[in-house]
């Protein structure tokens, strides 16, 4: 996604191989560029990997990872323990965990969000209606339903302009 850019159609985003190559995920914003979007709240990654099959995710020291998974239920199993995430239903752990994805209901996308644990005001997802009016901070949402000219997790930043596009659900990075 290009700085200049409001949106990130998720049809156009690049996909590449998760550091252990394991599976396939499309950044959205890299570590480098976060401070674009949401400044003074730390370093951060978003990305949406493609859950094919089960599979060791990769390790990420010092980084608290979320996980939303979209399209389908997940199992995950964090330090041998099994959690099971419901679809849309964001899961926080932690990148020094041995962590793999130990079940999934069908294949279906996850969305990760990935900070920085040093970060002091870190950046967080919330699930919302209606962005532009819940948040007071400047952020992304990632469409989680369709609307005019919206397809699923296509990412705008965050403006009243939002509400006119018809999209049910919202997953904002705030």
């Amino acid at each position: 996604m290009n700085a200049l850019k409001s949106v990130a159609r998720y049809r156009d985003l690049a996909a590449s191989p998760w550091p252990n190559g394991a599976g396939l995920a499309r950044e959205v914003v890299g570590f480098e560029d976060s401070g674009l979007f949401i400044p003074d709240r730390g370093p951060w990654r978003l990305a949406i990997a493609e859950l094919v099959e089960p599979s060791s995710f990769s390790a990420m020291p010092g980084i608290r990872r979320t996980l939303v998974p979209f399209g389908g239920d997940v199992e995950l199993r964090v330090d041998d323990v099994h959690q099971y995430v419901s679809a849309a239903a964001p899961f926080v752990f932690s990148g020094d965990s041995h962590t793999e994805l130990a079940w999934l209901s069908q294949p279906c996308r996850a969305i990760n969000l990935m900070v920085d644990d040093s970060a002091a005001h870190p950046v967080q997802l919330a699930l919302l209606e209606h962005p532009s009016r819940s948040i007071s901070l400047p952020g992304l949402c990632i469409a989680l339903s369709r609307g005019t000219g919206v397809e699923e997790l296509d990412v705008f930043t965050t403006s009243p302009a939002l509400d006119g596009l018809g999209v049910r659900r919202w997953l904002a990075l705030c």
